[in-house]
């Protein structure tokens, strides 16, 4: 058992480590929000045009 307590403690280590050094390196401007797409996609487009078409 010593050893599965090492792999867990190690393990949360290396996961708040790598959350920390997340945080620290993420941009701080406010450009660094979810960018969300606004172009229209080919999917996109087809299925608007099929769905003309049903109607």
């Amino acid at each position: 058992m010593p050893l599965f307590r090492y792999f867990v403690t190690v393990g949360a280590l290396l996961t708040l480590g790598l959350f920390a050094l997340s945080a620290y390196l993420e941009p701080t401007s406010s450009d660094s929000a979810a960018r969300v797409s606004v172009s229209p996609t080919t999917t996109s487009l087809v299925y608007a045009g099929t769905a003309h078409k049903a109607k």
